[in-house]
């Protein structure tokens, strides 16, 4: 991904990727590896008494899969999954006339982590469950440790999340879609002058650290999305209107955004790829 590099970091600011991601669509790899197996390792070594390695995995999280649906409204006042992988593969679906869903669907059968199926500088997700501390702590010492916050707080309650930058304080535009920044027009723009190998001059775009924090995310529930229709005697899914997608919206659990962080210039590693952290209180409190 393209950073411009000549910016303040007083704000959130729009890097380019999705021009770059058109042009290698052709030449994507693909690695296999074998968490199973590693897995039952880091088992064995924390049972083992004396293990060396045992000191050093104060950082391991079960959590659940619960592919939560989030939602926000756009800046063209439309409501949207805040998904890039899913508005992704919408956007390469409209345009190539192939659905991505069976290709990632064999990367991951393979082993390969989301990151993999998108280009370098692209968040691998955009929500993503933040490792919990002990007793009850919602974010762990360590994520403290290699993240900074560069404006309000780190979340305390269930419903707050943080927004995560990049060391030069940007998104890729992929993910400013996913969260409603972006337009569909301009998506639309970058994906033609790719198609057409033509040159466009994309707009140094920034938003305030205020203007992040008064987003709104919205989670619908999984089990309220359908309803019983007697006289057919099958389920609908709501959100295949967007009546039905509205009212869904209009009676979700609203989030906020608490804070903003960056990875800390000391820090080597950062453990998060998502570009939105949510903490396990969430995800207890959806289940």
């Amino acid at each position: 991904a393209q950073s411009h590099g000549t910016h303040d970091k007083d704000a959130v600011y729009q890097k380019t990727m999705f021009y770059d991601l058109v042009n290698a669509l052709n030449t994507m790899e693909s690695n296999e590896n074998d968490l199973k197996a590693f897995k039952d390792y880091l088992e064995a070594e924390l049972s083992k008494e004396g293990s060396t390695l045992k000191e050093a995995l104060t950082g391991i999280q079960y959590t659940y899969d619960l592919n939560m649906l989030i939602y926000t409204k756009n800046v063209d006042g439309d409501i949207i999954l805040s998904d890039s992988q899913q508005l992704l593969q919408d956007l390469l679906l409209e345009y190539f006339g192939m659905d991505m869903t069976g290709m990632m669907s064999m990367g991951e059968s393979y082993g390969m982590a989301p990151q993999m199926m998108t280009m370098p500088g692209m968040s691998a997700v955009t929500w993503q469950e933040m490792l919990p501390g002990d007793n009850g702590d919602p974010i762990n010492p360590l994520l403290k440790k290699q993240y900074e916050v560069i404006y309000g707080n780190w979340p305390n309650d269930y419903n707050e999340v943080v927004l995560v930058v990049d060391r030069n304080n940007e998104m890729d535009d992929m993910t400013l879609y996913a969260l409603g920044l972006e337009s569909k027009e301009n998506m639309d723009a970058i994906i033609n002058s790719a198609f057409d190998k033509t040159h466009i001059d994309v707009e140094q775009k920034s938003w305030t650290y205020e203007e992040i924090c008064n987003m709104e995310f919205r989670v619908i529930l999984n089990s309220d999305c359908y309803t019983y229709d007697k006289n057919s005697e099958t389920y609908t899914d709501l959100r295949d209107t967007d009546a039905g997608l509205k009212y869904l919206y209009d009676k979700a659990i609203p989030l906020k955004v608490s804070g903003i962080i960056r990875p800390s210039e000391d820090a080597d590693n950062t453990m998060l790829s998502g570009s939105i952290g949510y903490t396990s209180k969430l995800t207890e409190y959806v289940i």
